[in-house]
């Protein structure tokens, strides 16, 4: 006695709609990376939290933007920065995880094209952050932001 679920070689597989969620919810693109650029999706509260971290940026403010693990803290980051870069404003994201002080100067130096040396030590890249700051005019109205992502997991 063969079982139901056993499928014959003449029969064709089950189709699965592979693309159920995107005819539900709308969507042209799956929000899933599977391969595919991420995509940023801007809902009412990616809009909000966009709006926010814009007004802190033009106040030359600081900011904390917490959130459950998943909920997509570093696709905003980086959606904001892409905004900003658009609009010509020097812009970089840096992850945390794991740097050291001396790390952390060496990639923002990096990220603000600088030029970092691998022998330059902690003191000399932090010159050449404050050096680039003040011939942008940090802190005197200077459209520069640093985005720091994964803090909870700094070295």
């Amino acid at each position: 006695m063969e079982h139901d679920s056993i499928l014959s070689a003449a029969e064709p597989p089950l189709k699965r709609p592979a693309t159920m969620y995107h005819a539900h919810w709308g969507l042209k693109h799956s929000p899933f990376a599977g391969g595919e650029a991420l995509q940023f999706f801007a809902g009412e509260g990616q809009t909000e939290a966009l709006a926010r971290l814009r007004f802190v940026a033009e106040q030359r403010r600081h900011a904390l933007l917490t959130a459950g693990r998943g909920v997509g803290k570093t696709t905003l980051l980086r959606q904001f920065a892409e905004n900003r870069r658009y609009d010509g404003l020097q812009t970089a994201v840096m992850s945390l995880a794991g740097l050291s002080p001396r790390e952390f100067l060496w990639q923002a130096a990096a990220q603000f094209s600088l030029g970092p040396k691998a022998s330059d030590d902690a003191i000399q890249l932090f010159r050449r952050l404050t050096d680039h700051g003040a011939a942008i005019g940090w802190g005197a109205g200077g459209a520069t932001a640093l985005l720091l992502d994964d803090a909870d997991q700094a070295g």
